[in-house]
C-alpha cells in the first residue's frame, strides 16, 4: 500500500517546522512496516528506541491487568504516534503494549534520528512533552475508572446481601419479639392464679423457674442462631470494608507514586536533554540566527524550570556584552520583548527578563533606561516575597567588571555601574 508519508509527516504538530529537505531525510533513514490484526508491535517492558507513525489502520495501547487481562488506555488511528516515551528513558523501555487493532501500515523511526533532528527543532520535544503528559493523565484515569469499577461491583454486591441479612433478621426477631411476648403473657397468667392458692410460695418458684427455663429455651433457640447470623454478617463487613480500603490505597498510590513517578522521571530525561543539546544551541543561534533564538528562547522559558531558565539568562547576558552592532542589540531586546504578550511567565523568568533588557540599556541604550526601570521597579516591589537574587548564577561584581572594561572612560563606567547597582538593589 502505497502511504503518502511526507503530507502525514507535515500534519504532525511535531514535525511541523520542518522543511521539504528534512521530512524526505527523515523518511528515507526510516522503515515503513506493515501489521496484521491482533500482532503485537511493541510489548510492555522490553527495549525499544524507536517511533511510530501510523499511515494506515489503527493500533491499541494496552497494559497487562491482573494476570492474563490486557486493560485498554486507547486506540490510535491514522496520522497519530506512539512510542516516544522510550526515547527519554535511560535504558529505553516500552512503557505499553501495542496492538493492531487492525491491517495497518507504520513508519519507524529511529530515536537517535529523532533526537538529532531536534537539536535543530525545540519544539518538538515540547510537543512531545505535552503529548506524553496528556497520555499519562489518561492512563491515570482510565486505570482509577477501573479500579472504581471494580469497588462499585464489590459494593453492590455487599449492599445486596446486608439487605438480605437484614431483611431475614428483621423478620427473625419480629418472631422472637412475638414469642417473648406470647410466654411473658402466659407467665404472668400463671403466677396470678398461684397467688390464689396456698400453696403459693412452692407454686410460684416452680413456675416462675418453669416461666424462665421456657423464656431462655424459647430466646436461646432462636436468638442464638440470629446471633450467629448477626456475627457472621459483621465479619463479612470487617472483611469487605478492608477489601475497599485496600482498593482506595491502591487508587491514591496510583494517582500519586506511578504517575507523578512517571511524569517525574521523564521530565528529568527532558531536562537533561535541553541542557546538554538545546542550551548550546540557542548559544549558536543568538550569534547565527535571531529568528530560531527567538524560537528557542520561548520554548526555554516554557519549560518553567529554574535551572534552564537561569542557563538561559546568562547566554543571553553573555551575548549582551560581546555583540559589537546596535543591530543585533535591537535583535536581542526585541526577543526579549516578544515573551511580554500571550505568555504567563514565572516572578523569576519575569525579573530575569527585566535584568536582561535593562542590562543591554544601560551597555548601548541608556535613554531607554528609565522607563523600563520604572516598570521594573513596580514589578519588583510587588514580588519581594520571592526573592532569587542570592539563587542567581551570576553577582553584581561580574557585570560591574564587564562594564568597566567596555566604558570608554572611568566617568562613563562609574555612570552605568551606579545604574546597574541601583537595578541590583531593587532585585527581591
Amino acid at each position: 500500500m502505497n502511504v503518502d508519508w511526507q503530507s502525514i509527516l507535515k500534519r504532525l504538530p511535531i514535525f511541523s517546522s520542518l522543511d521539504k529537505k528534512e521530512v524526505d531525510h527523515l523518511i528515507e533513514a526510516s522503515d515503513e512496516k506493515e501489521y496484521a490484526k491482533d500482532d503485537v508491535i511493541v510489548r510492555e517492558g522490553e527495549r525499544g528506541n524507536s517511533l511510530f507513525i501510523i499511515g494506515f489502520g489503527s493500533v491499541e495501547v494496552v497494559l497487562p491487568w491482573r494476570g492474563d487481562k490486557t486493560l485498554h488506555l486507547t486506540t490510535l488511528g491514522k496520522s497519530e504516534y506512539f512510542g516516544e516515551v522510550a526515547l527519554f528513558e535511560k535504558p529505553s523501555r516500552r512503557s505499553a503494549t501495542v496492538i493492531a487493532a487492525e491491517r495497518c501500515v507504520l513508519l519507524e523511526i529511529d530515536g537517535a534520528e529523532f533526537l538529532d533532528l531536534a537539536k535543530n527543532h525545540p519544539h518538538i520535544v515540547m510537543e512531545v512533552i505535552e503529548n506524553v503528559t496528556s497520555r499519562l493523565r489518561d492512563i491515570g484515569e482510565q486505570v482509577i475508572k477501573v479500579k472504581l469499577r471494580d469497588m462499585d461491583e464489590k459494593i453492590d454486591t455487599l449492599n445486596t446481601r446486608l439487605e438480605a441479612e437484614l431483611r431475614a433478621t428483621s423478620a427473625t426477631l419480629n418472631a422472637t419479639q412475638t414469642v417473648f411476648d406470647q410466654t411473658s403473657r402466659r407467665a404472668n397468667e400463671i403466677i396470678q392464679s398461684a397467688d390464689r392458692s396456698r400453696t403459693r410460695l412452692t407454686t410460684t418458684a416452680s413456675i416462675i423457674g418453669t416461666g424462665i427455663t421456657t423464656l431462655v429455651a424459647v430466646f436461646g433457640f432462636v436468638g442464638f442462631s440470629q446471633l450467629q447470623n448477626v456475627t457472621k454478617l459483621t465479619a463479612d463487613i470487617e472483611v469487605k470494608a478492608e477489601e475497599i480500603n485496600e482498593m482506595v490505597k491502591e487508587i491514591e498510590e496510583l494517582k500519586v507514586t506511578d504517575i507523578m513517578e512517571n511524569l517525574g522521571f521523564l521530565h528529568e530525561q527532558i531536562i537533561s536533554h535541553y541542557k546538554k543539546i538545546v542550551l548550546p544551541q540557542f548559544s549558536e543561534e543568538l550569534r547565527k540566527d535571531m529568528d530560531n533564538a527567538g524560537k528557542i528562547y520561548r520554548t526555554l522559558l516554557q519549560l518553567q524550570d529554574d535551572d534552564v531558565t537561569n542557563e538561559t539568562f546568562k547566554i543571553i547576558n553573555g551575548q549582551l556584552f560581546a555583540v559589537d552592532t546596535e543591530e543585533k542589540v535591537n535583535d536581542i531586546i526585541k526577543m526579549l520583548k516578544t515573551d511580554d504578550d500571550g505568555f504567563s511567565k514565572s516572578p523569576r523568568q519575569e525579573l530575569l527578563s527585566y535584568f536582561a533588557k535593562l542590562l543591554a540599556f544601560i551597555i548601548h541604550d541608556e535613554e531607554q533606561f528609565d522607563s523600563t526601570f520604572n516598570s521594573f521597579e513596580d514589578y519588583a516591589q510587588r514580588h519581594q516575597d520571592s526573592p532569587i537574587r542570592d539563587r542567581l548564577p551570576f553577582d553584581i561584581g561580574l557585570y560591574e567588571n564587564y562594564i568597566s572594561g567596555l566604558s570608554v572612560n572611568e566617568k562613563d563606567a562609574k555612570r552605568k555601574q551606579e545604574k546597574l547597582a541601583q537595578v541590583w538593589k531593587q532585585m527581591p
